[in-house]
């Protein structure tokens, strides 16, 4: 529930807390810039997008959410794979710091979750793309796998929320 106080100023409520300064846009396109910046230093990373709540107004401790796709996943088998994703997350972590006090997130996108990925895609903005074809590639893969899933999972949602809400 929002709130004006007697500055003007717009505050809301968290459940369970106490009230939030207003809501704050972060500076997007100096976000842009930095993420391009950084994944330029990383061979691996195919293709890096900006997206959740800083792509909007959001909560003064928001983060920076980015979504990166990595190249040449193939020959590292799942165990490879996912040591080879965290120790990128982190390392362009460390490298992007923070942004007037917003810390960036780094999620390396896997095609094997088609949701996810196709939410990061769909709603995200382009900030990075260092591999044309392993990019398109990889929309590629997450677009199959969303059309065969998202069915499922809308029809798994609405039993769920059939049964729980008299």
């Amino acid at each position: 529930m929002a709130e004006t106080t007697a500055t003007g100023g717009l505050w809301y409520h968290v459940p369970g807390g106490s009230p939030m300064p207003g809501l704050v846009e972060i500076d997007r396109e100096e976000a842009a810039r930095r993420i391009a910046e950084a994944c330029s230093a990383f061979p691996e990373v195919a293709a890096a997008l900006l997206f959740g709540s800083a792509l909007g107004p959001c909560r003064p401790d928001s983060d920076i959410d980015v979504g990166v796709v990595r190249r040449d996943r193939e020959a590292e088998g799942a165990q490879g794979r996912f040591k080879a994703g965290l120790r990128l997350e982190g390392a362009l972590m460390h490298r992007l710091g923070d942004l007037d006090g917003h810390a960036f997130e780094v999620t390396v996108l896997d095609p094997d979750q088609p949701l996810f990925a196709m939410t990061v895609v769909s709603d995200g903005r382009v900030c990075h793309v260092g591999y044309l074809d392993a990019y398109t590639d990889f929309l590629e893969h997450v677009a199959r796998g969303y059309r065969e899933n998202a069915p499922r999972y809308e029809r798994a949602l609405d039993e769920v929320l059939e049964e729980s809400i008299p």
